[in-house]
């Protein structure tokens, strides 16, 4: 028999061959009487190690797609929270300007230049603020509700559409309980639940200009007020009839509105008056001698007429 040895085409390959002792193994199994036995011996070692070697393989590279899948899911999350944080800053900018030009307009003695701005923010005293689906949450609401304490020229703000909860319903009901000029305000299609609903009405209560408060099947709630004290005053031996009570001072229109939790609709609105254990915690603010403290009977009507 013939000696056979593997020869190599580069150093590299050499090195590798010596290392491994292939021609060793060689020599000593073509010198041997059993020698095909060796030999098959050896392939089969072989082909079970690069059977190994492939399943290895086979697991790096489904480890590698995973790392891969969860790349790209990171990837999306970033530039979801990149959109998220632009557009809530977009929104803030808006909310802001808008504010600008509302008091600009609304406080203006006729300026040239102002008729276009009026045109959507209100007359003279008469302001209106218009922010409906401006992708606003509950830190906006708290800075609309800031800019608006004490305010006697917006009298409209409309924020439906947005993603106003409880918090920052209980921000705006606390300009409501101050001295405000707000006639309406739009929060339908929030994220406001019953909790925010009783907050804004017994706010209105505290307010010097109201003398009743219903709140219509669905969470639109109305203020019922007097344009002058001798109305008031007659107010005080009215019956519970609508007609008697007064004009209606402030509406705030909180219908279509639904939290985590639940959804809102005519019937889930209690027939009877909420009781102080059901009241959900408020941020109460000093608004001077136009407040007043909160009356939980002037609560117990609970009209179905829309």
């Amino acid at each position: 028999v013939g000696l056979v040895i593997i020869k190599a085409k580069n150093a590299k390959d050499r090195e590798w061959l010596e290392s491994k002792g292939c021609n060793v193994f060689l020599r000593k199994a073509i010198k041997s009487s059993n020698s095909q036995e060796i030999l098959i011996q050896r392939m089969a070692e072989m082909y079970g190690a690069a059977i190994t070697m492939e399943e290895e393989i086979d697991k790096r590279s489904s480890s590698v797609e995973e790392l891969e899948d969860e790349i790209e899911l990171l990837e999306r999350k970033l530039h979801y929270v990149h959109n998220r944080l632009g557009a809530e800053e977009e929104s803030k900018r808006r909310t802001l300007l808008k504010y600008i030009n509302a008091i600009k307009a609304s406080v203006s003695l006729g300026e040239p230049g102002s008729e276009s701005v009026r045109e959507e923010v209100g007359r003279i005293g008469k302001g209106r603020v218009q922010l409906p689906e401006a992708n606003l949450g509950d830190e906006e609401a708290h800075a609309i509700a800031a800019m608006l304490r004490n305010n006697q020229t917006i009298e409209e703000l409309n924020l439906r559409g947005n993603g106003i909860t409880d918090d920052g319903a209980r921000a705006l009901a606390a300009i409501l309980a101050c001295r405000s000029a707000l006639r309406f305000i739009d929060l339908r299609s929030n994220r406001i639940s019953r909790s925010g609903i009783k907050a804004i009405a017994e706010a209105l209560e505290r307010s010097g200009r109201v003398n009743h408060v219903y709140v219509h099947a669905g969470g639109k709630i109305e203020a019922l007020g007097g344009e002058s004290d001798a109305i008031q005053n007659s107010n005080l031996h009215a019956s519970n009839d609508r007609t008697e009570v007064g004009a209606t001072v402030c509406i705030v229109d909180v219908r279509d509105n639904q939290d985590e939790n639940s959804r809102y609709s005519s019937d889930n609105i209690d027939d009877g008056s909420p009781s102080k254990e059901q009241l959900p915690p408020q941020r109460t603010a000093s608004c001077g001698e136009n407040s007043k403290p909160s009356s939980v009977s002037s609560l117990s009507r609970i009209d179905s007429s829309p």
